[in-house]
Formats: structure tokens, sequence, C-alpha cells
């Protein structure tokens, strides 16, 4: 059995830590009906969690051009259904132990999102979590998954060669991103991207749940350079 030996991992946010996909899909959708575009299925969004706001946009519409004010109302709807919804809004089980497990054995921790700058900066403070990552890169200050840049840009902020990183994240596109990084990766399909599709993106391991991650982590990926 391949071991793997690490010094950093980046994770996904959304569907990968913290359990918000309904709240993301139910803020797109009222979005969409505020600036007068056809309300999509939750089927049609869930896809799409984990891209770039104007990337989903233009999944989601197609070649669409929204001007500045409407693209705001998009921004702004997360925002507001965010704060109202946080005190509903739930880590997955186990996530603070699996930190906890791992920042004790050295690694250092990163987040790697589609969400904004601001709306990462929130979701760390309203869950508790900021103490244990490092370095960060969101969407709006790289460029959107599966584009490399956000990965690229914590290596070379951490000093660290790929090889000597795992991505860990609950879609293709982070899957896809870490592959043109360079560097190796682990799925879970309880978020946004089932097992069967997740699998095409060749992770070298699908988990089911936080504590089957944590497990698999255990077992098979160690601190070392």
């Amino acid at each position: 059995m391949q071991r793997f030996s690490k010094s950093l991992i980046v994770f996904d946010w959304d569907g990968t830590l913290m359990d918000s996909l309904s709240l993301i899909i139910a803020s797109f959708k009222q979005a969409a009906e505020k600036v007068g575009l056809p309300i999509p299925t939750d089927t049609r969004v869930r896809p799409l969690i984990g891209l770039g706001l104007p990337e989903a946009i233009r999944a989601a519409f197609g070649d669409l051009k929204l001007t500045a004010a409407e693209l705001d109302v998009f921004r702004s709807n997360y925002s507001d259904t965010y704060v109202k919804a946080s005190k509903t809004q739930q880590l997955f089980p186990g996530v603070d132990e699996l930190l906890d497990m791992l920042s004790a054995q050295g690694f250092e921790l990163a987040v790697a999102t589609g969400k904004s700058r601001a709306g990462l900066e929130r979701a760390l403070d309203q869950s508790g979590l900021r103490q244990y990552f490092r370095y960060s890169r969101c969407a709006d200050e790289a460029l959107s998954k599966p584009h490399p840049k956000m990965l690229n840009e914590i290596l070379a902020l951490s000093k660290v060669e790929p090889k000597n990183a795992m991505m860990i994240g609950d879609t293709c596109f982070d899957l896809d991103m870490a592959k043109k990084a360079e560097i190796s990766s682990v799925a879970v399909s309880y978020g946004a991207h089932p097992a069967g599709q997740l699998e095409a993106s060749d992770p070298a391991y699908i988990a089911s749940s936080i504590a089957d991650l944590k497990q698999w982590l255990c077992e098979n990926c160690y601190y070392g350079i």
C-alpha cells in the first residue's frame, strides 16, 4: 500500500469542512429571482458549487453578462443569507478532531476556496477554525478552480514542493486543480459531487465521511518532507 509523505494539507471549505451546500443553493436561487433570471433547480446549482461566483453564473445561465449591480446582488444575497443562517450552519461532525490531529502531527494546513476573501474571513471567525489555517486563497484574489493559481500561490507562500502537498475537496474542480498543480488529492463524497463523478479525476482516495477521511489519513499519510 502506498503511503504519502506530506507537510502541507490544503482543504476546500464548503461541502468539505462546512455543511453549507443547502445555504449556497438557496442563496443562488434567491439572487437569480431578484435580478430577473430564470430560477435554476437545486440539481442545476449543486454541481457548480466550488467555482468562483462569476464562473458559476456563466455555467448556470450561459454566456450571460451581468451588470456590476446585478453581480453585487448575488454577492450581497449570499452574505445576508449566510449571516442570518450562521447559527444553524454546522461543521461536518468530526472536523475539529481531524484538524486537531493533523496540527498535532505537524502538518501545515491551508484553505483553497471558491468563496470570496470576505466570505472566508467571516466563515473562519464564525466556525472557530481560524487557528488551524496558516495559508488561504480565495477565488476573488486568484482564479477560480480548476485553475491551479490558488494552490500555486499557497505552495509559494509555504515554500512546500508540490510532492509534499495534498488537496482535499468535495468537487472535481478541487481535484482537477490539484492535478494541474501537480499535487496529490483526496476526495470526499458527502459534498457537492458524487463519488462516481469524483472518480474520473483520479483522487488517491474517496472518503465517505470525516471519520473515514481521518482514518485514511492516519493510515496512509504521515508528516515528512
